[in-house]
């Protein structure tokens, strides 16, 4: 296949919707593709950098506006039966095509790419000029019809029925930013007379011994009658290994399993190389290769153990890979960018955080966008397995045939696109809707048909080797039954069931270790955070000098705590939230904006802390934690560790120091004791000397040797401690000839600021980070 890449300067035309396609006399800008309509409205002095102070407000103006986007490009000639394409990777949303003035298509969905046939209509060897109208998403969603068992958030229900991120109508953590714009590539793309089609690739069962492969294929040639062809797999791994297997062609499609010896295996973080197959795969006819395609892929086998609630007995949530239990330290991924057209350029920069901070899975949220294949194939490279939420979140999604229909396509369309990438784990049905329906509406999750019927047989017919869960939390007919006839209490107020293997276990968010969260049953958590403030450069950024301080009563903190319908709204607690953060772990709230970041960045970082070492050392009675989350997506105050602009917080380096593969951590005293364990996510023992001693004063209180077991978490040694002890304890282990470093601050609240900035120039220079670097 021939492809050639259409894009860069264009015309863009805007104006209110006025009901028809004619945009004569409309305002022309230059535009871009890729590209969104604000970027280039920015670029064009109509709009100021939305990003900064109240700007994103302005935008509301915009939502009932129209686009069109014109560009020339220069087509070849077609040689004999060959057939032109235009492949359209991401338009949002609503969306009519004209070329050379003849409409020949129309999409509504922005989240999957559409691939149109334009050989009768090209001109070929000349040029042509290629145009889209994008019509306004509100205008759209007023022509379709609401039925009672539909229901969202009242900031957003217009987004129910139009494919678009749902984050776009307004989140807790994004704003409201109905953008349109061509976000991804588009493509002209010649199929020649012998192709080789659609390429399914997976593996039935593996071991270090042997795997056993399956190829489903699709191809197009003008041999299709003879029978002498032969489909040829080469492939060779990063590691060095190479195969070959012949297939004799008896059709067009097929599927044939074939046996790769002593593989080597994909394996997450930690647990082994992610070891990749470069393979190129060849159609031949009596000796001479006609068509071929290139296709990396891992060899590795994935499962999902879980129950559907925790009991006395206990639950389980836990993913093998491979065979083996995966201890799983990882975290969300929200929006790259509230303009997608951004995303892919901050791809290399976001996943290298995770890389750096220990994470062996990133777990694709519900509210976003499906991302590029290049995201997906820096997971693959790094390790991280990828846990991909479909494109719904925290709503009852229409039921009717029509919706049913498109959320089909949408399905059909991600899996095909995605299911060759080793680092994909899991298919998730969407984000707490079940919850939603069952707490909110208070009606059954189990009758939804979009992921209870739709989802699971695209799924079953497409890809059937990789698990699915229905959504996250999953609430089973037999759970859903069970919370009914059970009541349950959060903070005194009614609150998620806390008896689900897999929980956002997110409650009141008041002192990170109150009994709510020492005590969650959940085997697996999949959303938890806890806020911590930007960096003063990071605020001077997009706050105005005179909004600078105090923060409370603030409208362009409001703003930029996503809260864009004034001090009443839904998430205009979030400022006031990370105040209280504050002072209930020192007792006041510093009157200076430089001592508030650094003791909002504390009470972020020890709370991350806690969770993820909470976890590890309950290992295997707890299988894994996805923290919420690793970077914002524009300029914010949020739970992220990292702001938007890469300004690294306190917790990024705390997480850090308790995500390493071998870790030692100090579990809360208890029966007068506090207790020292080593956890261990690789698959080889591990043992050295390790040290404890009082980070003031340098007394060692215990060392000596330890030994740990492949793929365990076990007790090192205890020492006597009084739960009214407010210290430092620095912890250093020795593993393969180098030191390695944690801490834990023992006591309870209140802690001196003061006191536990003297702590902070101890632990940064084990821990590697520069307090100034945090604050300034």
């Amino acid at each position: 296949m021939k492809k050639q890449i259409i894009g860069g300067p264009c015309k863009l035309y805007l104006r209110e919707n006025d009901g028809t396609d004619i945009f004569d006399g409309a305002q022309c800008i230059e535009g871009s593709i890729p590209g969104n309509v604000e970027i280039d409205m920015m670029h064009a002095g109509i709009l100021p950098d939305i990003y900064f102070g109240e700007n994103v407000l302005l935008l509301k103006e915009y939502e009932y506006y129209d686009y069109k986007y014109e560009i020339d490009f220069d087509a070849p000639d077609l040689n004999k039966g060959e057939r032109a394409y235009l492949k359209f990777e991401g338009v949002d949303c609503f969306a009519d095509y004209f070329l050379n003035g003849k409409k020949f298509a129309h999409s509504e969905n922005s989240l999957v790419e559409h691939r149109f046939d334009i050989t009768d209509i090209i001109l070929c060897g000349k040029k042509n000029t290629l145009s889209i109208i994008i019509y306004s998403p509100m205008i759209m969603a007023e022509n379709g019809l609401s039925e009672g068992y539909e229901s969202a958030y009242h900031i957003n229900f217009e987004s129910l029925r139009v494919r678009k991120a749902p984050h776009m109508y307004g989140w807790d953590i994004m704003p409201r930013i109905l953008s349109a714009g061509i976000w991804r590539d588009i493509s002209l793309e010649i199929e020649e007379e012998n192709e080789i089609g659609q390429l399914y690739i997976t593996t039935v069962r593996a071991d270090r011994g042997s795997a056993k492969m399956a190829l489903s294929y699709t191809l197009k040639t003008v041999h299709s009658k003879k029978s002498d062809m032969i489909l040829r797999i080469e492939g060779k791994s990063t590691l060095g290994k190479s195969f070959t297997y012949d297939h004799k062609v008896r059709f067009v499609q097929g599927r044939f399993e074939f046996t790769v010896p002593t593989p080597d295996l994909w394996w997450p973080y930690g647990y082994g190389e992610p070891s990749l197959y470069e393979s190129e795969i060849s159609l031949i006819s009596d000796g001479n290769v006609i068509a071929s395609r290139a296709l990396t892929f891992g060899i590795r086998t994935v499962k999902l153990e879980r129950s559907d609630f925790v009991d006395y007995e206990g639950g389980e949530f836990c993913f093998l890979v491979n065979g083996e239990k995966i201890m799983v330290k990882g975290s969300n991924w929200v929006p790259a960018d509230a303009l997608h057209s951004r995303d892919k350029e901050r791809y290399g920069k976001m996943l290298e955080l995770f890389s750096d901070t220990g994470c062996n899975m990133v777990r694709c949220w519900g509210g976003n966008v499906y991302e590029d294949d290049s995201f997906f194939e820096k997971c693959d490279r790094l390790g991280i397995m990828v846990w991909q939420d479909f494109a719904m979140a925290c709503a009852a999604y229409p039921q009717e045939e029509k919706f049913l229909s498109v959320m089909r396509e949408e399905a059909e369309k991600v899996v095909k696109r995605l299911r060759n990438h080793p680092s994909v784990v899991l298919w998730c049905g969407d984000n707490e809707c079940d919850v939603y329906i069952a707490s909110v509406r208070g009606l059954d999750p189990d009758k939804n048909k979009i992921t209870r019927e739709v989802l699971p047989s695209v799924i079953y017919r497409l890809d059937p080797y990789r698990p699915y869960l229905p959504s996250s939390p999953y609430l089973s007919k037999v759970a859903y039954e069970k919370w009914q006839n059970r009541r349950y209490e959060k903070n005194g107020e009614a609150g998620w069931p806390s008896f689900l293997p897999e929980d956002h276990p997110w409650g009141p968010r008041d002192y990170y270790k109150t009994p709510y969260y020492r005590h969650q049953k959940c085997n697996f958590i999949s959303e938890i955070g806890y806020h911590g403030c930007n960096g003063e450069s990071s605020i001077r950024s997009f706050i105005s000098e005179d909004k600078l301080w105090p923060c409370l009563d603030n409208s362009e903190w409001l703003v930029h705590a996503a809260e864009m319908t004034g001090p009443d709204g839904p998430y205009a607690y979030r400022i006031a939230l990370m105040v209280k953060q504050v002072k209930q772990l020192f007792e006041t709230v510093p009157d200076n904006l430089s001592d508030f970041i650094l003791a909002s960045q504390i009470s972020q970082a020890e709370a991350f802390k806690f969770f993820i070492e909470d976890t590890r050392t309950k290992k295997w009675e707890r299988t894994g934690i996805l923290w919420w989350n690793m970077i914002d997506g524009w300029p914010q105050f949020s739970d992220a560790v990292v702001s938007y602009d890469f300004q690294k917080k306190l917790a990024y380096y705390y997480i850090k120091a308790c995500q390493q593969k071998v870790c030692m951590m100090l579990r809360e005293p208890d029966d007068w004791k506090c207790r020292l364990y080593v956890s261990n996510d690789t698959l080889e023992d591990a043992k050295g000397c390790y040290k404890i001693y009082d980070g003031e004063s340098g007394e060692v209180i215990k060392e000596g040797e330890y030994y740990s077991k492949a793929n365990s978490t076990e007790k090192v040694c205890s020492f006597d401690e009084f739960v009214s002890s407010k210290r430092l304890i620095m912890i250093e282990w020795e593993l393969g000839g180098e030191k390695h470093y944690n801490h834990a601050i023992l006591g309870n609240p209140a802690f001196s600021l003061e006191k536990y900035k003297k702590w902070l120039n101890i632990i940064e220079e084990k821990e590697g980070f520069k307090i100034s670097e945090l604050i300034g």
